[in-house]
């Protein structure tokens, strides 16, 4: 028997406000790759660091990319040396993050190993918009550590096997919200921080 097909309308981004972030199912390891098509729409902000895709607890780090004193830093898992940074534009860019060989392409030129390892909980997924991180039991999703940006999408493979586990497209789901949907899981990812809805362009 077919299952149903899940109801939304495929968009072409979705665009925070700078008041959103999106926990996803991906959870960080080791053997997790991550693959990012996006676009800042906003490029100063106050205070240094904001997150586009991050996840952080316990000291262990895994944070495909972030923004540091205006510019785009690319960190090494476990711990805070600096793989690879360059200055922050608007322009669409793609980042793989810890491919086969532990590196991060991005724009497809490879800039360096990010491989180290590290032991996350495997309760709070990797955070995209902003960072998710254990908090007091809740994630942080400070307004200080967010991002105005589009997202085009958003994949997470099995390093060893090339598996795709996550694959994150940005959609209106049934009720007209502006969401991601995970085609592999087949669940819809929405904000959790509920205060303003996500700009979007079909």
């Amino acid at each position: 028997m077919l299952s149903a097909k899940p109801n939304y309308q495929r968009l072409s981004y979705i665009e925070s406000t700078g008041k959103q972030v999106i926990e996803t199912v991906m959870k960080p390891s080791n053997n997790l790759t991550v693959y990012m098509d996006f676009q800042l729409t906003q490029t100063t902000y106050e205070g240094s660091n904001r997150f586009c895709c991050a996840y952080y607890a316990d000291g262990h780090r895994y944070r495909p990319l972030k923004i540091y004193n205006n510019r785009f830093q690319i960190q090494k898992m476990s711990g805070a040396s600096i793989a690879s940074e360059t200055a922050v534009d608007k322009n669409r860019h793609t980042i793989l993050f810890n491919d086969v060989n532990g590196n991060v392409l991005w724009d497809g030129v490879n800039k360096g190993k990010v491989y180290l390892p590290i032991s996350p909980p495997d309760d709070v997924g990797l955070g995209v918009f902003g960072q998710c991180q254990l908090k007091a039991s809740s994630p942080n999703y400070g307004t200080d550590s967010l991002v105005k940006m589009r997202l085009y999408e958003l994949i997470g493979y099995n390093k060893a096997t090339g598996e795709e586990i996550y694959h994150a497209v940005p959609v209106l789901d049934n009720n007209g919200v502006a969401c991601l949907y995970d085609k592999v899981s087949g669940r819809f990812e929405y904000d959790i921080i509920g205060q303003e809805a996500f700009n979007y362009a079909v």
